[in-house]
């Protein structure tokens, strides 16, 4: 800053010199501007400071990676600064190693279980993987022991299970549209898009190129609530052109202020692939509401 300053005062004086009437031109010398000397910091400053600055870090690494909770930062403290034997530290290294085996165990029972079930069979409660079998198994492959099936065979059988539901959640899909088009008060149009109108606004409609305000809950066939605009306390919106195929053929016919139901078949929805939180082959069952057909 000091530097700054001197050299804005020098180029102020030169200023002042040039505009006064008569002033005698001479040449412009450079303006000297000292130049700071650095100084090394104590090597005790610098360990300390690091230390500092490198705390968030160690504290996430060891509660996100480690699964380390907050109220056991004192032991991850005393581990730190401590001057263990190398008998001390084989004994703690077998200590961690434990207690990442109990974190993985509670990882296959709170997460892997229901998730494995729900891609098996279509239920996230159901009591299809055995867990006491699927930990043996594991425990088997990680020890290096003989296994009943090599990873080929197990993929194989995996496959199997994931093809034979994949195929009757598809057919189950299948059927629920079949019976739902009988339904009273149902339509179906040449896209096999089904709606029922439960209030039929009167204001305008949207076009391709509009940018709608809605609120809308999506469903899965079991019931499943995968989305909800009512849920999160606030409307969304979006160009008609930017949603599935079935949403937009909807908008496209519902006036402003209309509420309806649709029943989207796979085709015109997320079709073979599915998204997060949407399996393959899903028809999606959707209340919406029509709030605005065109925002500014």
């Amino acid at each position: 800053m000091k530097k700054i300053l001197i050299l804005a005062a020098a180029l102020v004086g030169l200023t002042a010199t040039a505009q006064q009437p008569g002033a005698q031109k001479r040449p412009l010398k450079p303006v000297q501007v000292p130049v700071h000397k650095m100084a090394p910091v104590s090597a005790k400053d610098f360990s300390y400071a690091m230390g500092v600055l490198q705390a968030d870090g160690v504290r996430q690494f060891v509660t996100q990676q480690g699964g380390v909770k907050a109220e056991n930062m004192p032991q991850v403290v005393e581990a730190l600064t401590a001057n263990y034997t190398p008998e001390e530290t084989a004994r703690i290294e077998a200590d961690a190693a434990r207690a990442m085996g109990l974190r993985v165990a509670e990882i296959n029972k709170t997460r892997l279980l229901p998730q494995m079930n729900e891609q098996a069979t279509g239920d996230a409660e159901a009591k299809y993987l055995d867990l006491d079998i699927y930990n043996a198994a594991l425990a088997d492959a990680l020890s290096g022991k003989k296994m009943a099936y090599d990873a080929d065979s197990a993929m194989h059988i995996i496959n199997q299970q994931m093809e034979y539901q994949k195929e009757t959640y598809r057919k189950q899909n299948e059927d629920y549209l079949t019976n739902n088009a009988k339904a009273e008060g149902w339509k179906t149009t040449p896209s096999g898009l089904q709606y029922r109108v439960l209030t039929q606004g009167t204001g305008p409609m949207p076009a391709d190129t509009s940018k709608v305000e809605v609120n809308y809950e999506g469903r899965l066939i079991n019931g499943k609530v995968f989305d909800s605009s009512y849920k999160r306390g606030q409307s969304a919106s979006f160009p008609v052109n930017g949603v599935i195929k079935g949403w937009q053929e909807a908008l496209k016919m519902m006036p402003e202020g209309s509420k309806w139901e649709l029943a989207i078949p796979q085709e015109i929805g997320y079709g073979e692939r599915g998204t997060q939180g949407i399996p393959a082959y899903s028809t999606l069952l959707f209340t919406v509401e029509l709030l605005k057909a065109n925002v500014k």
